[in-house]
C-alpha cells in the first residue's frame, strides 16, 4: 500500500469470508479467514529489527457493494506488536477497503490500529475509511448475495 515515507514498504494479505443471512443482509451471521500486515522500514543503525507483521483471526467481514471492512484479533506478532498480543483480551484491529469494479479508479485501503489498552477496543467490522492506494497486487470482493 501507497505510505508516505521513503524507502517503508506495507503490504496487506487477506482471505476473508462472510456469510450474511437473508434477513439481516447487512450484518455477516459468520465471518473467518486470516489477515497479515507486514511493514518494513530500512534498518536504522541501532541494531533493531527493520521488519514487523501481526497475523490476525477474521471475527467480521462486511461488505456494501465496492466497499469492505474486515477485522480480527492478533494471533501471532513480530517483535513490535508482542504487546497487542499479550493484552487480557489479544487487540482488533480493522482494514477497509474501497475495491471499485473494473476501470472504476483505484482501490484503496485503510488500516485501523488498536485501542490504547485498557479502553474500550474497536469494535467488530468497525474499520476508518480507506485512506492510501494500493500500489501493487490487488484485492477481488465476491459478493454472492442476492439482491
Amino acid at each position: 500500500m501507497d505510505y508516505p515515507a521513503p524507502g517503508e514498504d506495507i503490504r496487506i494479505f487477506v482471505d476473508a469470508y462472510g456469510l450474511f443471512t437473508p434477513h439481516d443482509q447487512g450484518v455477516p451471521a459468520k465471518s473467518w479467514g486470516t489477515f497479515r500486515i507486514q511493514h518494513r522500514w530500512p534498518p536504522k543503525g541501532d541494531g533493531k529489527p527493520s521488519f514487523n507483521w501481526g497475523n490476525f483471526k477474521v471475527d467480521c467481514v462486511s461488505v456494501n457493494g465496492p466497499d469492505v471492512a474486515v477485522t480480527g484479533r492478533i494471533v501471532d506478532a513480530g517483535p513490535y506488536w508482542q504487546d497487542f498480543l499479550h493484552r487480557k483480551q489479544p487487540a482488533r484491529m480493522g482494514l477497509s477497503f474501497h475495491v471499485p469494479a473494473a476501470g472504476g479508479g483505484a482501490t484503496r485501503i485503510g488500516i485501523t490500529a488498536p485501542t490504547p489498552d485498557g479502553q474500550p477496543e474497536l469494535p467488530k467490522c468497525s474499520a476508518n475509511s480507506p485512506d492510501a492506494n494500493a500500489t501493487e497486487g490487488g484485492f477481488t470482493v465476491t459478493d454472492t448475495r442476492s439482491r
